[in-house]
């Protein structure tokens, strides 16, 4: 009885099977479209990832040289200010300052 069924159906099995075959080439070829896209979503991101670390590391540097630049003026402004401090002198002095303005005058610069 069986086999009497199955030679009466056998077109359709045989339609079924194949469309069952079809259905998983379909499937496994839309795995490997949905691989690739993730592929080259992963290398994306990966070039996005290392042009930021590049950035990164330059902006680090630039931070670093602003840094020093800054400590330098630091350090320049702090000079000056010592200097100017140093050159405050008493009401006492003036006349010296004066005597020293005339005679710097007279000096003769090569």
């Amino acid at each position: 009885m069986w086999l009497l069924a199955i030679q009466q159906y056998k077109h359709i099995i045989y339609g079924i099977v194949f469309l069952g075959i079809i259905g998983c080439y379909l499937y496994v070829k839309n795995l490997q479209v949905t691989i690739k896209e993730q592929r080259v979503t992963i290398e994306q991101i990966t070039i996005e990832k290392n042009k930021l670390l590049y950035d990164s590391i330059e902006h680090t540097k630039q931070f670093e040289h602003l840094s020093k630049q800054l400590s330098i003026a630091q350090q320049q402004s702090k000079t000056k200010i010592i200097k100017l401090k140093e050159t405050i002198v008493s009401p006492d002095c003036e006349e010296s300052i004066k005597y020293l303005k005339q005679e710097s005058n007279n000096i003769t610069w090569d």
